[in-house]
């Protein structure tokens, strides 16, 4: 295991539990139908690197298994535990689809007006829904569809959205 330096990392998911008693995990991953986690060999928690010995697919929840982590306590260490992987290891998103990281931090436009900024997404399984800090001191919550998200514009970090209506 070495260290490395957290500005060179994207967070992709996180550990839920260990799974088996062989040091094997079950991981969430923020966009599962990137399938990242399939793609890369080294991953990183609180900028430790770790080697991946094995992915499978389980259900949606893939399971991992860490060189070093040869039983169930060594692996419970790791459990709620955020992983990331190096910025360059990161595998291109397909057309249209982005990852969490890529949004973070984005300006948020409404009717030609930046009205905040991308501080959050809430992974609620259907939609995800982002956090928006208002430039007012404000937030707002606005689901991930069609009908608030008009356009994301990677390259110049902005999201356009619909405001939704508050009852």
């Amino acid at each position: 295991m070495t260290n490395v330096n957290s500005d060179n990392l994207v967070e992709i998911g996180f550990f839920k539990k260990s799974f088996g008693l062989k040091g094997h995990l079950r991981f969430h991953q923020h966009s599962p139908e990137l399938r990242t986690i399939f793609k890369v060999s080294k991953i990183y928690i609180e900028s430790k690197e770790f080697v991946i010995e094995e992915v499978r697919d389980d259900l949606n929840s893939p399971i991992i298994k860490l060189s070093g982590m040869n039983t169930k306590e060594d692996s419970s260490s790791l459990s709620n535990k955020k992983v990331h992987i190096a910025k360059n290891d990161l595998p291109d998103a397909p057309t249209g689809k982005f990852y969490q990281s890529d949004l973070i931090n984005s300006e948020v436009i409404n009717n030609g007006k930046i009205i905040g900024s991308l501080k959050e997404i809430i992974e609620t399984g259907e939609n995800n829904v982002y956090v928006i800090s208002l430039q007012d001191g404000g937030e707002i919550l606005v689901p991930n569809v069609p009908e608030f998200i008009l356009k994301v514009d990677i390259a110049n970090n902005i999201i356009e959205i619909i405001m939704p209506e508050v009852i």
